[in-house]
């Protein structure tokens, strides 16, 4: 077991060292399995974008609003300028939802909204990117103590540097969320796979000024989930 995690340590560290610029962050792809009026969902998570904050809301049956903010800090960069800088990522969705028996359908639809700066002023702050995405996601609720899902996040990053392009991310994954009712703990991975537009040869750029992305992802996070419906379900209205 030691020499597989050594192993499998080693082998990442050699694919984020390689010539090439990590731009994209990929943020945790959220799966709250809404499914009634009322219903809220928080997380508190760890993932490719640093530490993030989501919060979902279903005003109406079939239907809910989602906000997240994912940050991260690093001392050098991953590309050759090594500046130390931060990152930003912001996201909002509309999520029609669908529940049937112990299963829920789910369809995020959304935008997401980047920003990069330097910790010592040394550039002006920008957008990396911009982001549009939809998640078809398909949760399973087994008893109230135990929840997963699978799901496909596609989404287009359109980049703010022209040779950079535009690209399309495919990350299909699993969700597994457990614990008490209202609070679980939840472990999510994915794969990461799509087209690269720096690595063509209308982009014209050197090996390590072209954008790179990790092959898979793996997020933790803390899942609260409660209603706000001022009369319990089953009682008479």
């Amino acid at each position: 077991m030691k020499n597989t995690l050594l192993i499998s340590t080693l082998l990442f560290a050699l694919i984020i060292s390689s010539c090439g610029t990590y731009v994209y962050h990929s943020v945790t792809p959220k799966t709250p399995l809404l499914t009634k009026r009322n219903d809220f969902v928080g997380q508190l998570n760890i993932g490719g974008a640093g530490a993030e904050v989501y919060a979902a809301y279903a005003p109406i049956n079939y239907l809910g609003l989602s906000l997240s903010y994912a940050g991260s800090k690093k001392n050098t960069d991953s590309s050759s300028t090594g500046v130390a800088r931060t990152f930003a990522d912001y996201e909002m969705s509309l999520i029609p939802f669908y529940p049937y028996k112990n299963m829920s359908f789910e369809m995020p639809v959304g935008l997401g909204l980047t920003k990069s700066k330097s910790l010592d002023n040394s550039f002006a702050t920008y957008s990396p990117y911009t982001r549009a995405f939809v998640q078809p996601t398909v949760g399973f609720h087994s008893s109230e103590n135990f929840e997963m899902a699978l799901f496909m996040r596609l989404s287009q990053l359109d980049y703010s540097v022209d040779k950079w392009g535009v690209d399309q991310r495919y990350e299909p994954g699993i969700m597994i969320r457990g614990g008490s009712k209202s609070i679980k703990g939840m472990f999510q991975f994915r794969f990461d796979t799509g087209t690269n537009f720096s690595r063509t040869p209308a982009a014209n750029l050197r090996a390590e000024n072209q954008v790179l992305y990790l092959p898979f992802h793996i997020s933790l996070g803390i899942n609260f989930s409660l209603n706000f419906s001022k009369k319990k379900e089953g009682e008479a209205k």
